[in-house]
């Protein structure tokens, strides 16, 4: 039979993984717990991708859920450190967030890559940013400057394409 770790545990043994593989990016990975079961929530800024991050820690997440049917399902035992075990964790969610010089070095890139003249700046709001352009912008070029900057230099700048 498998040994069931719970949320902390599994919290504990994320940190020492996203520790040893992206050595100077520091991550926040707090546990909740709920009636129905637990998560875990990674935090960090800039470094790695969040897809580069789910993919060292998705073996830990103890159920997936199909929106289809509406049916949370809880997901089988593994292999960790030599023995069986099952997941307390039932999701594990990362945010990415980015610092203000990182965003301003991605826009720089992307005016340049598009040929944007004029000024410009990073607007950011609460879950989003996009480049906005001065007046003095042709109306092509402004179009492409206005587009929505998670759509734009996330994919191309900072998501790595």
């Amino acid at each position: 039979m498998a040994r069931r770790m719970d949320a902390v545990e599994v919290a504990k043994e994320v940190r020492g993984i996203l520790r040893r593989w992206f050595d100077g990016t520091k991550f926040s990975v707090r546990t909740s717990k709920y009636a129905g079961g637990a998560s875990i929530d990674i935090r960090w800024q800039d470094g790695p991708s969040e897809a580069a991050v789910l993919k060292l820690v998705r073996r830990f997440e103890g159920a997936s859920f199909d929106g289809m049917i509406d049916l949370k399902t809880y997901n089988g035992e593994f292999e960790w450190r030599g023995e069986n075990v099952t997941s307390g964790a039932d999701w594990i969610m990362c945010h990415r967030g980015y610092t203000p010089a990182t965003l301003q070095a991605a826009a720089e890139r992307v005016v340049e890559r598009y040929g944007l003249q004029g000024n410009y700046e990073v607007k950011r709001g609460c879950e989003s940013a996009w480049i906005a352009s001065s007046p003095d912008l042709d109306r092509d070029a402004r179009e492409k400057a206005l587009m929505r900057f998670d759509e734009l230099v996330w994919r191309e700048e900072l998501q790595g394409g």
